[in-house]
């Protein structure tokens, strides 16, 4: 991977991990929270009991002011929570396809590799057919010297040398030398 797409996909991921922070945060502050409206709900019936009906009054405002704000805090973290869940889940398909890209580019380097490797071959066979080519004007530039030797020498380039043999151990030629037999 890339740095610069490994630096995108970390600030990604840091960006959910920010996000999933700030869900905790606000789940942190609900617990004060709610412990407070527990409490003044409990301070307001006993405000009743006793009979202090004006006190019970404001302490049911301030328990209303409560609610609001728990409420508040309840659907960010209700938003927060559904945003780290799609964040989470657009970075999975991400690096899906970042991993689906990765594999598509070893398989087309392979294939590469592949090609390279046929074209290499077949450069080899022709260079091959080459050689031959040059062991075929060799040949020929070998019997055109033999035959410039040959007239230098006054004979025909066909004919043999005296004494000489084609395999060069016996005496005779290999068909004209002695049968089966050893006759």
């Amino acid at each position: 991977m890339s740095r610069a797409r490994a630096r995108c996909t970390h600030m990604a991921w840091r960006s959910v991990a920010d996000v999933a922070a700030h869900r905790r945060r606000t789940e942190l502050q609900a617990v004060p929270l709610a412990a407070e409206l527990a409490e003044l709900d409990r301070a307001a019936r006993a405000a009743v009991a006793a009979g202090f009906d004006e006190q019970a009054r404001h302490i049911l405002a301030r328990r209303i002011d409560a609610a609001r704000r728990l409420d508040t805090l309840r659907a960010q973290h209700d938003a927060l929570a559904a945003q780290e869940q799609a964040l989470n889940d657009s970075l999975y398909r991400l690096e899906a396809q970042l991993e689906d890209a990765r594999d598509q580019y070893r398989t087309l380097g392979a294939e590469q590799g592949a090609a390279r490797a046929e074209l290499n071959l077949r450069e080899s066979l022709h260079g091959s057919a080459a050689d031959g080519a040059a062991d075929h004007a060799a040949r020929q530039a070998a019997l055109q010297a033999r035959r410039m030797r040959a007239k230098a020498a006054g004979r025909s380039w066909q004919q043999r040398i005296p004494g000489r043999t084609r395999c060069g151990r016996h005496p005779m030629p290999w068909w004209q030398g002695p049968g089966p037999s050893g006759n």
